[in-house]
């Protein structure tokens, strides 16, 4: 009995062998594969008209059309590139729309990414504690989901689109590299711990259509210096907790009443008011180069306020290179026989310098290359002057 059950297999097995298996053969319904020449493309978890291919140097691709899909944060319904420090760098091609929730979640070796043109919306924590170093948002999002970049700890430089209205909850949290960004004119609101424990943003600027900051929006940006209030916004208590910086906000809007301005909204501030309608006083000279012989200058004419001080405008001046000039201690010169005279020069425009003395005649008048002339024999004798410019100047020795 026990030969022939083995001979059953034996014969069942050189079956299933010799049935040849086609390339495209897929064993598991849920991820199906488009094999191409070079590349293997899988269907994204979740989408019918979206595959992946990640390359052996970490270059993730995705093509097709529509939405990629939410994603938990653990669970079964994780993103493929949940946590994989495989993936260097990202392509989202055109024609995907929605980057969904925790696509990125903790890919922290994913540096960089490129975004198609017709993008829309980013999802709540699309790329948290991703290791972006900087990304270029693309016009046509109109929404960033709360918690977007979260934790990207090393992110420093972000362009924001021009279309979002709303800077949600906690977008860049922890971002600790982050030392400034452009908010968009058009943002209306900056949600609760929107930049919170941004330890390296030193300088912000509330557009005028910012009319709500959440509170504890810049929680522990320690480093914060400098914020400028384009318009009257509405600060929450505690927006600034722990932050010690200048507020610039604009004289004669009624938000910055003497309450707010004594308010610190959680931190240190110091506020200085500027004008609205500023009243200009005449330029000055700034950041003055001078100009040479060899080289034009340049200065900014700076105007400020006559009322709060603060610049109202700035343009480069150019200063024209200078032209050569020199002033010879004597022209002509009557010298006797063994005397010496020193030929001294002035005059020179800034950057200009002697570069030679010479004699046309050395056996009646000889010269040093500090200028210092000699009587030799009876005759008449030309000094030459030459400056680093190439300006010349001369002068007639007689010696008797």
């Amino acid at each position: 009995m026990r030969k022939r059950l083995l001979s059953i297999f034996a014969a069942l097995l050189l079956v299933f062998v010799m049935v040849p298996m086609n390339a495209g053969t897929v064993f598991a319904e849920d991820e199906p594969v488009v094999s191409g020449e070079k590349d293997t493309w899988t269907k994204l978890p979740g989408s019918e008209t979206i595959s992946y291919n990640l390359n052996e140097q970490g270059t993730l691709k995705l093509q097709g059309s529509g939405e990629i899909p939410d994603y938990d944060d653990y669970g079964s319904n994780v993103s493929p590139f949940y946590q994989n420090r495989d993936v260097k760098s990202a392509v989202i091609g055109d024609g995907i729309t929605k980057i969904g929730k925790y696509t990125f979640l903790g890919c922290e070796d994913m540096r960089s990414i490129s975004l198609p043109k017709g993008l829309r919306s980013i999802g709540k924590y699309a790329f948290v504690g991703s290791g972006l170093r900087s990304i270029e948002i693309p016009d046509s999002v109109n929404e960033i989901g709360g918690g977007a970049f979260s934790e990207a700890l090393f992110l420093k430089t972000v362009k924001l689109p021009s279309g979002i209205t709303e800077i949600q909850e906690s977008t860049f949290g922890v971002c600790v590299r982050l030392k400034g960004l452009e908010i968009p004119d058009g943002v209306k609101s900056i949600g609760r711990s929107a930049f919170a424990d941004c330890t390296n943003l030193r300088e912000i600027t509330i557009p005028e259509s910012v009319k709500m900051i959440s509170n504890q929006s810049f929680f522990d940006c320690i480093s914060l210096e400098k914020v400028i209030f384009e318009g009257d916004s509405c600060v929450e208590m505690g927006a600034f907790y722990l932050c010690d910086f200048t507020a610039y906000y604009p004289l004669h809007n009624a938000t910055w009443d003497e309450e707010a301005v004594e308010c610190g909204y959680g931190g240190k501030v110091k506020w200085i008011g500027y004008c609205d309608d500023p009243k200009p006083m005449a330029a000055v000279k700034k950041n003055v180069k001078a100009a040479t012989v060899f080289k034009a200058g340049s200065y900014d004419s700076v105007v400020y306020c006559s009322v709060c001080g603060k610049e109202i405008s700035r343009r480069t001046v150019s200063i024209a290179k200078l032209k050569p000039t020199i002033k010879l201690s004597a022209t002509r010169k009557t010298l006797k026989k063994g005397k010496t005279y020193t030929l001294k020069v002035s005059g020179l425009a800034k950057g200009d310098a002697v570069k030679s003395f010479k004699t046309s005649r050395k056996t009646v008048a000889a010269v040093t290359s500090k200028g210092k002339i000699k009587a030799k024999n009876k005759g008449k004798a030309l000094i030459t002057v030459t400056l680093k410019s190439g300006k010349k100047a001369t002068c007639k020795i007689t010696v008797k």
